[in-house]
């Protein structure tokens, strides 16, 4: 992202690159939010949040609420296009972060081992989901299409698996 933010920079002739600040510093989630990438940060901020807290609602927890939904919600997308289904942990953890932790202090270390801990979870359910709906029988011809089926995680009631050759080889996905 930093390249891809460069680039554009570089193209437009933009003087400022100051994309990020010193995130590992931060002891709280608001923190890493304002500082792990400031050019979303200033957007969410400039047009989600105080646009809210100005014409919609006079309540700073409520519009912070609504730019970590809003920001769940463009990162859930980005992960539907590439996945091709919907399966809202991303957003969930954007929400449930932002409300329990958006102006505690945790510490740095504890925050950095949430974060950590979290996108760990994040990413093992997320492929845990991809290849359920790849090996699952009956579900094995639905990925790829978009679908009300893929409103429902396969993962969760994954009983029998197709591609099973007892070799425990691992297929890779494009093949």
């Amino acid at each position: 992202m930093h390249s891809w933010l460069n680039a554009w920079a570089e193209a437009l002739r933009f003087a400022d690159r100051l994309f990020y600040r010193d995130w590992w510093n931060v002891t709280s989630f608001a923190g890493f939010v304002r500082c792990q990438n400031v050019v979303v940060h200033n957007f969410l901020y400039t047009y989600v949040y105080k646009d809210f807290y100005d014409h919609v609602l006079r309540s700073r927890r409520a519009a912070s609420i609504v730019a970590f939904a809003v920001s769940g919600l463009v990162h859930e997308l980005l992960l539907a296009v590439a996945f091709r289904f919907i399966y809202p942990i991303m957003l969930g953890q954007f929400v449930l972060m932002g409300l329990l932790t958006a102006n505690v202090n945790l510490g740095n270390v504890f925050f950095l081992a949430s974060l950590a801990f979290t996108n760990g979870v994040e990413v093992s359910l997320y492929s845990m989901e991809y290849y359920a709906r790849r090996n699952c029988l009956g579900v094995v011809d639905s990925v790829g299409r978009w679908s009300l089926e893929g409103l429902v995680p396969v993962s969760w009631n994954c009983g029998a698996v197709s591609s099973f050759d007892g070799n425990w080889t691992v297929k890779a996905p494009w093949s």
